[in-house]
């Protein structure tokens, strides 16, 4: 889990009482968020397979078969 908060005396809270949380103090300046979030490397980044995107259609055709059984 992380914790993202502009505010030092938050983040350090969470430090202390989750010390599990991976906290970051954002810039001050609001322009600067997306860079920063940007720069944080805990974020996976998601590769979508071709499955991935049939998977929706392989569901109905699930639920119809189940259907057309009953």
């Amino acid at each position: 889990m992380i914790f993202l908060d502009d505010n030092p005396v938050e983040c350090e809270l969470v430090k202390e009482r989750l010390p599990m949380v991976i906290t970051y103090l954002m810039p001050d300046d609001p322009t600067l968020f997306v860079d920063f979030v940007r720069g944080i490397d805990c974020f996976e980044k998601l590769d979508i397979t071709e499955e991935d995107l049939n998977r929706t259609n392989m569901y109905r055709a699930q639920i119809k078969r189940a259907s057309l059984q009953s």
